[in-house]
């Protein structure tokens, strides 16, 4: 084979390989911002109706804020529609410190649709709505608190003891001020050492968890 010959080769190899990292780099793309939160608001019949799908995490605070401020002269009623596989908990906090903040001038209320889940720190966001809707199918997933690197995002491995402390602080801020069943606390609490637990809305309803206060 001459030298010309292995050199068109070898650029044809270059270019094959170029094609396929740019699928790859697209793709990787395509996964990144699939993973963003989408958020969207719109006046229905004298309701606010804000929809959340994605990660508890920003900019979901910022578009509730500004959300707030441009209708809560009206005095209108909020309703915070959620799809949420969970997120950080500090983002978490936030929201939750906003929607009480809310309270305080206008009616804000939460609902988990259709089949969405509502896992996580998503749960302690729908606890803060004044009354807490969901479909009977809706889905609720509730785990011991991870600790994660701020960087990596990688579960971090910390002692149990910070783990069941985490979990408890967790309980204390957000499940039992928003009513949530003492007996109900103790027997999940039990149960989701180590794994996560699955509820539908219409089981959290039937074990009187306190949880979700009515069914569509």
């Amino acid at each position: 084979m001459s030298e010309r010959q292995v050199m068109r080769l070898l650029w044809g190899v270059f270019a094959v390989a170029a094609v396929v990292l740019g699928f790859q780099f697209s793709d990787t793309l395509e996964g990144m911002f699939s993973r963003r939160g989408t958020f969207t608001a719109k006046e229905e019949g004298g309701t606010i109706v804000m929809r959340w799908r994605g990660a508890i995490e920003a900019p979901l605070a910022a578009r509730i804020e500004e959300t707030f401020r441009t209708h809560q002269a009206s005095g209108a009623r909020f309703l915070l529609i959620l799809a949420s596989p969970g997120g950080k908990v500090d983002h978490g906090g936030d929201v939750v410190r906003l929607l009480k903040t809310m309270q305080r001038t206008n009616a804000v209320d939460t609902l988990v649709e259709g089949r969405s889940v509502c896992a996580s720190m998503c749960v302690p966001v729908y606890l803060a709505g004044r009354y807490r809707t969901a479909s009977p199918a809706a889905r609720f997933m509730f785990h011991e608190v991870s600790f994660r690197d701020a960087v990596t995002d990688k579960r971090n491995e910390v002692p149990e003891k910070a783990i069941e402390r985490g979990t408890d602080q967790l309980f204390d801020r957000y499940f039992r001020p928003a009513g949530v069943d003492e007996l109900w606390i103790s027997g999940i609490r039990k149960e989701m050492h180590g794994k996560d637990i699955w509820r539908t809305a219409e089981q959290l309803m039937a074990e009187r968890s306190g949880i979700v206060q009515r069914l569509e």
